[in-house]
């Protein structure tokens, strides 16, 4: 069993006692998983937050892209290529 707290994450972003930030949550129920700081002077806070947030599906993609690679498969239905592109696209902000 992993030791982090399944996914999905999602991002919000919220105003806490006036100040900004990002809260990341479970899906499944909003509970908070971290906070990430959002600061006037630094544009990374929410990108930091997207890609925080996209951790449980990174380690499923590296399990998948792994057991494939373990087994000699060259490629699957969704080749690992794709499966990597649509987690940096995601963590980029597109959908």
């Amino acid at each position: 069993m992993s030791g982090h707290t399944p996914g999905p994450w999602s991002v919000q972003k919220h105003n806490r006692a006036g100040e900004p930030h990002y809260a990341l949550t479970v899906d499944s129920d909003t509970r908070l998983i971290a906070e990430v700081g959002a600061s006037p002077t630094d544009s990374h806070d929410e990108a930091n937050a997207r890609l925080i947030a996209l951790a449980p599906e990174m380690i499923e993609a590296l399990r998948v892209i792994s057991a494939g690679l373990t087994n000699g498969q060259i490629e699957r239905g969704e080749s690992f290529q794709s499966i990597a592109r649509a987690i940096i696209r995601r963590a980029e902000g597109g959908e």
